[in-house]
């Protein structure tokens, strides 16, 4: 389990702080979502005088849905529907949103771990340095003799599960991540289509407008906390060469360099082998649901 290197005291205020963070971050989303499902089944019926009610989704109905308890029954069919598929891709994202967030908190606490690694390898206080004792050898404290290793050793198996963790993560999520942004990025096409072709009113505005947030809110947040956990990796490499590696023992700067290497190559959210999703991939998939409007609307106008 990741969190075993995250028991002193330091590393627990951090996962407090950044578990208090993806709270907020998650109520938001949440908030988010059901504003949408409301502007989608709510304004119809606030918006309209009762004689002209109508559903919120454009559906077939093997009975009269306009009018009395057809149009009661519908009308709930249709928002149960809708709240469902709000919860459902909402947790989905979620989970994987959360979980990346989790993994940047334990690649910033294994830093911390590094750094206090390196502040011990050769500190004013202690005059040591992992099997490199400044005295001579025979004042060499015996309780220290093999700490920085022994800490060195902690961290560098921190790093693998971290490692392992974020690739068992990647492999079981790249599928459903791929099929969320390709249709985050066809209905973003579809609504600028729409709003395009067809006269707006306040209470499409609004339901285009909402559902267009969310749907931006989703690809950003996986393209976001995906570049937060590259660039959170690849810092861990650069933390382990600030450790002063120079004066420790042979077999210190080995270890050290086996973690940088490691750490070299970034830990990423990836949609299989389609793309890497950071936020320069955030603005590829809004180019690229432009693009496809402006296809769509150039043969409209043929």
């Amino acid at each position: 389990h990741v969190i075993h290197q995250a028991a002193i005291a330091a590393g627990r205020r951090r996962l407090r702080g950044d578990s208090r963070a993806a709270y907020t971050f998650t109520m938001g989303f949440v908030v988010c979502g059901h504003v949408t499902v409301a502007s989608w089944s709510l304004l119809p019926l606030l918006l309209k005088p009762v004689d002209k009610l109508r559903l919120p989704l454009v559906a077939w109905t093997p009975f009269d849905s306009s009018r009395g308890i057809g149009f009661l029954v519908t009308y709930v069919y249709q928002f149960t529907c809708t709240l469902f598929m709000a919860w459902t891709s909402g947790a989905t994202d979620l989970i994987c949103v959360n979980v990346v967030m989790q993994l940047c908190s334990h690649l910033g606490i294994l830093c911390s771990h590094l750094e206090r690694v390196g502040a011990q390898c050769c500190g004013d206080q202690t005059q040591f340095c992992n099997h490199g004792y400044l005295g001579k050898s025979g004042e060499r404290p015996a309780p220290l003799k093999d700490d920085l290793r022994d800490q060195l050793r902690r961290c560098i198996r921190y790093h693998q599960e971290i490692i392992s963790v974020a690739r068992e993560m990647d492999n079981l999520m790249w599928t459903i991540v791929l099929s969320q942004c390709l249709c985050g990025m066809a209905v973003l096409c579809l609504l600028l289509f729409q709003m395009a072709l067809y006269t707006l009113t306040i209470e499409t505005i609004a339901k285009y407008m909402s559902y267009m947030a969310s749907i931006l809110l989703q690809i950003f947040c996986y393209c976001w906390f995906g570049d937060n956990l590259s660039s959170k990796s690849t810092a861990v490499a650069r933390t382990a060469y600030t450790c002063d590696w120079t004066r420790g023992s042979s077999g210190f700067g080995r270890s050290l360099s086996i973690l940088m290497a490691r750490a070299q190559r970034p830990l990423v959210v990836s949609g299989g082998s389609f793309y890497v999703l950071s936020r320069e991939a955030f603005i590829r998939i809004l180019n690229a649901s432009y693009s496809y409007f402006a296809i769509l609307y150039s043969m409209s106008d043929e």
